[in-house]
């Protein structure tokens, strides 16, 4: 059996980390496979963005990056006996929170079949949002936002996912690890 899962939320969210504690703490019981974020991967290898006419072409390349690699992993995850988690660092969706229906008009496809490319998605609500003295910008070069930016993105990738039948909410929390256990919960939830 194969699952898809997105990992999502806002800047200082938890999503490195969390994906980190799945795979220690799932390794062992399923074939899990990540797949990077996109938006990070090409600015961490050069893609320049640096002015706002670059912003649509960034953003294409984004989305056809993320589809031709979850395509990829899920061909490849077909040939594994064990139960695999194919999990996505973001989504596709993620990208309307930056511009409102660039998915949709970049991949061709409607919103409700671009959602059903998806088992689950976990949404991780930013440290910004209850927890905001853990908000930080330090740990990732490319997170420039202010804390309140950071809860106005966080909404928006909220937003971008409603309408998925198995979106599952996780607040900020102070004590993180109960927070880690609950994205573990989740992603056990679909098998």
């Amino acid at each position: 059996m194969i699952r898809t899962l997105v990992i999502t939320g806002g800047p200082c969210a938890g999503k490195s980390t969390t994906i980190e504690h799945l795979k220690t703490t799932l390794g062992e019981r399923y074939n899990l496979v990540v797949i990077p974020e996109m938006a990070t991967m090409l600015l961490s290898h050069g893609f320049p963005l640096n002015d706002k006419t670059l912003a649509y072409h960034f953003q294409n390349a984004v989305i056809t990056s993320q589809m031709m690699m979850e395509d990829s992993h899920r061909l490849t995850a077909e040939g594994e006996m064990r139960n695999t988690i194919i999990i996505c660092d973001r989504g596709l969706l993620d990208n309307n929170a930056y511009s409102p229906g660039i998915v949709e008009k970049v991949s061709g496809e409607e919103t409700k079949t671009l959602l059903n490319r998806y088992d689950g998605v976990i949404h991780l609500i930013t440290a910004a949002d209850g927890v905001p003295e853990a908000y930080e910008t330090e740990s990732n070069v490319h997170r420039y936002e202010t804390a309140e930016e950071a809860v106005s993105l966080d909404e928006r990738i909220r937003n971008a996912w409603v309408g998925h039948d198995s979106l599952k909410v996780i607040h900020a929390e102070k004590d993180f690890q109960h927070k880690l256990n609950l994205a573990v919960e989740a992603v056990e939830s679909f098998f």
